[in-house]
This record gives structure tokens, sequence and C-alpha cells, in this order.
């Protein structure tokens, strides 16, 4: 029936940055309009973090609101992995 999904929770500029590292606030402004969950955030940057070698198309792609947020972030210099410690 479809209907008895939990909501989807948005990630918040605080969460994002966390994910994503200190970028640009316009950065995070994109993204958060894109309205990605904490979820795919982290999809787009475990995907942007490969090499590019390793992404094989055909074999796993981002689609939707993931997909989205890897544009953004493939058109700026990311800083380092977040300490996730």
């Amino acid at each position: 029936m479809g209907g008895n999904e939990p909501p989807r929770q948005r990630a918040t500029a605080e969460r994002i940055r966390a994910i994503v590292g200190e970028v640009d606030d316009q950065v995070v402004s994109e993204i958060v309009q894109i309205g990605p969950s904490e979820a795919e955030v982290l999809l787009a940057r475990g995907w942007r973090a490969m090499a590019p070698a390793q992404r094989v198309p055909g074999e796993f792609e981002l689609h939707g609101r993931a997909a989205r947020v890897l544009e953004v972030l493939d058109r700026i210099d990311l800083p380092a992995e977040p300490d996730r410690g």
C-alpha cells in the first residue's frame, strides 16, 4: 500500500556541512534546495570520493536527489573527508 513509509527527513544545512565538509554557503544552499535526506547526501559524498575509474557507468548509478547533489559536488573542490571520530 505505499502509504506506510515513514516521512523522509530532509538534511539540514548543519548536517550537510557535517557530511560534506566546510564548503561555501552557496553550495550548502544549493544542496538544501534539492531537499535530500542525509542518506542521499552521504551517498553523493561517498560517490564523489571515489576515483573516477571506480565510477562504472551502468553498474551502479545515483538517481534522483542523490544524483543532483552529486552534480553540485562535482563542480567544486571538496575538503578532505570530515573526521567522523
